[in-house]
């Protein structure tokens, strides 16, 4: 062994056999420090020849590579653990950070900002809570809108209630003066003719100022098989003189050789077609087109309509239908709003697209009437 040191010793005087660089007393000891290093020494007695062995040799050799890789080990522990340290420090600091924006976007949605929002680039749970609480924020601005625009629609019907009893009250004072004209008439008169159409036009304003109220005070109608054909006639003749005026051309694309059926209240889609028709109207500048059109599809008919006017900026396009909403200085903000009022009292939204520049159009789906000759097919099958 490297550095070891061997010695015999006399069992019974203890004196060295061999001579020794090292103090013979020192092989007596199990450790021992010799030239300011720690030694360890084994024994071994033999019987024959009588003799007792003793081997010694310095530790450092045998100690210094375990401590070299114990100072290695801790160098790399300290590595290790700062770097670690670091990540854990980097980690805690990003999470912390993700928590008070969090923290700062919920104390926001408390005081009524629900535009606000977190980041979810993270994938991991505090991504998760971002994620949570962003659609927990949109599907509650989604409600607030919903609530918000319920309530101002009851407001409408309240406002629609009250001006279709102020209308309707000179409209039966002027409805008897001009019945009592009309009896006063000679017989033959040219004046009757006009008469009888004025009589019949304020029968049908009655009409719609009757559905209209009735929607308005109950959000509901009454719901019955009826040719959309004749709600769209009714609109297009009392749009008629709007239209005229603004010098606009009007086209009406319905089927003319059968009936169309939906499920719905004459009277109040005839508002409903009105309000959209007048819209239209105000809303094209100059020369334009303004257009009916009826599709059918399966088990529902879509009713469209359109025009070629100034369109509307996406970011009204969803408020558009919104009560006391009007993208014009003179608008009112009534007309889609009582328009959508009655859509949804048939259980339907009304859809808008537009494109800024040219034109906008209104569809609104329709659930189909079952034809009497289909139903007598089913009952016979």
């Amino acid at each position: 062994m490297s550095g070891s040191v061997l010695a015999v010793l006399d069992p019974t005087t203890g004196a060295s056999l061999l001579p020794l660089s090292i103090d013979p007393a020192l092989f007596s000891r199990e450790e021992f420090v010799w030239g300011e290093e720690p030694w360890v020494t084994v024994h071994h007695a033999l019987v024959e020849p009588a003799m007792n062995l003793a081997l010694a040799a310095p530790v450092t050799p045998f100690a210094e590579p375990f401590q070299e890789a114990a100072r290695r080990n801790l160098w790399i522990l300290v590595v290790v653990a700062s770097a670690g340290f670091a990540l854990a420090a980097l980690m805690t600091r990003r999470i912390t950070q993700e928590l008070v924006r969090l923290a700062e976007a919920a104390e926001a949605v408390s005081e009524g900002d629900l535009d606000r929002r977190v980041e979810e680039a993270s994938g991991d749970e505090v991504g998760r809570v971002g994620r949570a609480f962003n659609s927990m924020t949109e599907s509650l601005k989604q409600t607030l809108q919903k609530l918000s625009q319920r309530q101002a629609l009851a407001a409408v019907g309240e406002f629609a209630a009250g001006l279709a009893h102020e209308v309707r009250n000179p409209l039966t004072s002027v409805r008897l003066d001009m019945q009592r004209i009309q009896e006063e008439l000679p017989e033959g008169s040219r004046a009757e003719g006009l008469l009888k159409r004025a009589l019949g036009e304020i029968d049908r304003v009655n009409r719609s100022v009757t559905g209209a109220l009735r929607v308005a005070r109950s959000g509901s109608v009454q719901l019955e098989a009826i040719d959309i054909r004749q709600p769209i006639q009714g609109a297009v003749h009392a749009a008629e003189p709007e239209l005229k005026a603004r010098g606009l051309e009007v086209s009406v694309a319905v089927p003319a050789e059968r009936m169309v059926r939906v499920k719905g209240d004459r009277v109040a889609l005839e508002q409903l077609l009105l309000n959209l028709l007048l819209n239209a109207a105000q809303a094209v500048e100059g020369p334009g087109k303004v257009s009916v059109a009826v599709r059918e599809e399966e088990g529902s008919v879509v009713v469209e309509v359109a025009d070629t006017g100034r369109g509307i900026p996406e970011e009204d396009l969803g408020r558009i239908a919104e009560p006391f909403f009007s993208t014009r200085p003179e608008g009112t903000g009534l007309g889609l709003a009582i328009a959508q009022r009655i859509a949804q009292a048939h259980g339907r939204e009304l859809e808008f697209e537009s494109a800024p520049g040219i034109g906008t159009t209104v569809r609104l789906h329709l659930p189909a009437a079952v034809r009497d000759s289909d139903a007598d097919a089913d009952r016979e099958t």
